[in-house]
């Protein structure tokens, strides 16, 4: 599989009639159309987010980035012209939330991320609709597990990788009111820089499609649509 790094286009250019995205249930597949994706963006009287342009046909889009770097904040406000389903593991949390309550969540975080995997597992298995999900894939073993995902279930990998600071990342950590251990941070820190040089030097992960973004690039959202 070739691969390349893309810079997405600063203006839509199917921006009239897209919708944001909705998140699935996590009881079940729900099956996303452009009439499912909640309400239009027409008459908003700003400047339209930058366009991401994704490959023909069924994709496993995943948002990547250090923890803290605004995944989760990203991904409530994309947009897209093309069927497509959003799984955060920010759903899972929340869900297991309401079961236990008095958890804290770095008890909560192993399981969250198994639920997370296999939701992605599923929704990539099922339907025509592209997924587009929340990882932070700073490792190479997490990386060649999603590539395997979109291999196997017949779909094309793309990377976005949301570059942020460490300054920025820890901000956005404490933010949510959720931080990671400090040896743990300096790893996914350490990896993602070199990740961001090697995206710089347009060298994408071997087996993946790759658009590098910064925070300020995305403030006002991100539009997906087809080459």
């Amino acid at each position: 599989m070739s691969t390349s790094l893309a810079a997405p286009n600063t203006t839509p250019s199917a921006q009239p009639g897209t919708r944001p995205l909705e998140s699935p249930a996590l009881n079940g597949t729900i099956p996303v159309s452009e009439r499912e994706l909640g309400h239009a963006r027409e008459h908003v009287d700003v400047a339209p987010p930058p366009c991401l342009r994704l490959p023909y046909g069924r994709c496993l889009v995943v948002l990547a980035g250090v923890p803290g770097a605004g995944k989760t904040t990203l991904l409530h406000q994309v947009t897209a012209d093309v069927p497509t389903i959003c799984l955060d593991s920010e759903q899972v949390t929340d869900r297991l939330r309401t079961y236990l309550p008095r958890v804290r969540y770095p008890r909560l975080r192993p399981l969250v991320h198994l639920l997370h995997f296999g939701r992605i597992v599923t929704h990539s298995l099922s339907g025509r609709a592209s997924v587009l999900a929340h990882a932070p894939a700073t490792s190479r073993a997490k990386r060649l597990a999603l590539l395997g995902i979109a291999t196997i279930t017949g779909r094309t990998p793309v990377l976005v990788w949301l570059h942020a600071t460490p300054e920025d990342a820890l901000r956005g950590q404490h933010d949510r009111g959720r931080t990671l251990p400090a040896s743990s941070f300096r790893r996914h820190s350490h990896r993602g820089r070199r990740i961001t040089r090697r995206l710089q030097q347009g060298q994408p992960p071997r087996g993946w499609t790759a658009h590098l973004l910064t925070r300020g690039q995305v403030t006002r959202g991100l539009h997906l649509t087809t080459t």
